[in-house]
């Protein structure tokens, strides 16, 4: 932050690094971090040591004095503890009719009521030692400054912003108004370089944390030797992000390598498309003809019922349109939410001035899902029954279109139909861990009649397939 670069203090946008490992995004809070760096630059303190230390209010007086009548500012260099450790503080003193009295200019730090000062009289207008003034201090408090403090000094610069002349204090966001709003506190937390890391397993669909031992194992100043992830404080049971119950959690030692795996979890909101959904669909990009294909997740042409064989029922027409709103040359904003293909996308070159884009229809039957049917299971399902961590029953290994996960339901009582409706969920969020690709459009049903279950892609042809394995007893084996 000088005109040389410092080696003992650094700045830095806060929240400017990724948040885990491979993040696409950060979260910039915009704020400027000043820290200290180093062990050798490091203070031997924290900021609260700092900001505790007590400063002077009031001085007791008056104090009588030989000397002639004047009024003096005494800066902290020339000021003496007679008694006390505290120091920085500046003090004006008058002197009226043989009596001295001091006002205080700068509190400073470490005083306590009662110590006792020394100014030398040679600066009262007399001399030294005889001269001396010796002041008690009387009300203290304590000091809001901290370790960072009075950047006044360094920062002299100004900038115009529109028409006004600004402080760059002011946008630094050090200081607004000319007060100082810099909050200064002690973090054994590194954003920069965390000792706890969270990632998200994909396969299991569940957070894992680990433990950066040469920060916080045994032998650092934390010496710790072992950790635990828990909820709130007063949780009583697993939260929707896996993290268990303070009760619950478990505790792995720090030796470097451990991971600490939370529960599985699932988002639950509220979808954002109800129906009329679609899964599947391909776009493509030829370097060679500079053009984008997009290619929908059926196929088939518009057959009537029994219009060929096979055919039972009417057959509706595969197809895709692609387009955009039109927007607004003003603002940019939707001129008709209603009408989805009156505007153009000149980068992917779509849209209702695209004369020249070429629209091939689907032909034939449509392609069908791929279906894993499960056997009949040994229990009744549609009678109560348990699933459990501890038997492992309640895990399922799943691969649908290539994308592999391990689907885990909570442990608890189920029928089969709400047992299909948890897997259905679960697994529409099993997810491939190195492309970022996501399974959906999946069904799981139950049949009571045959008592057993029934997945099917949301994608139809020969790219489909779909793979279920679980505990015997409920026929997915």
């Amino acid at each position: 932050m000088l005109s040389d670069e410092s080696t003992d203090v650094e700045a830095f946008f806060e929240g400017a690094n990724n948040v885990y490992e491979g993040a696409d995004v950060n979260f910039n809070s915009q704020r400027i971090v000043l820290r200290e760096t180093g062990s050798e630059g490091k203070h031997h303190y924290t900021n609260s040591n700092i900001s505790s230390l007590n400063k002077i209010d009031t001085i007791n007086g008056p104090v009588a004095t030989g000397l002639a009548d004047g009024v003096y500012t005494i800066t902290a260099a020339n000021i003496t503890n007679t008694t006390g450790s505290g120091g920085e503080a500046s003090v004006e003193i008058t002197i009226a009719g043989g009596s001295a009295t001091a006002a205080v200019l700068s509190g400073g730090r470490g005083y306590a009521a009662g110590d006792q000062l020394t100014i030398p009289g040679n600066l009262l207008g007399g001399a030294s030692p005889a001269d001396d003034l010796t002041v008690t201090v009387g009300a203290v408090s304590a000091s809001n400054e901290g370790v960072f403090s009075d950047y006044q000094g360094q920062f002299s610069l100004s900038q115009t912003i529109g028409t006004t002349v600004t402080d760059s204090l002011e946008v630094l966001g050090i200081t607004s108004g000319g007060v100082e709003t810099v909050t200064t506190t002690t973090d054994w937390v590194d954003e920069k370089n965390p000792p706890i890391k969270v990632t998200y397993d994909a396969v299991n669909q569940r957070l894992q944390f680990t433990v950066e031992r040469n920060i916080l194992g045994t032998g650092t100043n934390s010496n710790f030797n072992s950790f635990t992830i828990y909820g709130a404080e007063n949780a009583d049971d697993t939260n929707n992000l896996g993290i268990p119950a303070k009760n619950d959690s478990t505790e792995v030692l720090i030796r470097g390598g451990e991971v600490l795996s939370a529960e599985a979890f699932v988002a639950d909101g509220e979808e954002i498309q109800l129906n009329d959904k679609r899964y599947g669909v391909k776009v493509n990009y030829n370097s060679d003809t500079r053009s984008f294909t997009f290619s929908s997740g059926t196929t088939g042409e518009a057959i009537a019922a029994n219009g060929a064989l096979g055919v039972s029922e009417a057959q509706s027409a595969s197809n895709i349109e692609v387009g955009r709103y039109s927007l607004s040359a003003d603002d940019g904003s939707v001129s008709d939410t209603n009408d989805h293909f009156s505007g153009d996308n000149h980068l992917m070159a779509v849209g209702i001035s695209k004369s020249d884009a070429v629209f091939t229809a689907g032909r034939g039957l449509a392609a069908s899902p791929a279906v894993a049917t499960g056997k009949a299971a040994n229990d009744d399902l549609t009678d109560v029954f348990r699933l459990s961590t501890a038997e492992g029953d309640n895990r399922f290994n799943v691969s649908v279109n290539g994308i592999n996960g391990v689907v885990e339901v909570p442990s608890g009582f189920y029928v089969g139909s709400t047992l299909a409706e948890a897997l259905e969920t679960r697994i529409n969020q099993v997810m491939d861990a190195t492309t970022g690709e996501t399974v959906g459009g999946v069904t799981v049903r139950y049949s009571s009649d045959t008592n057993n279950f029934v997945f099917t892609t949301g994608t139809t042809g020969n790219d489909s397939t779909i793979k279920v394995k679980g505990a015997s007893r409920l026929g997915s084996r």
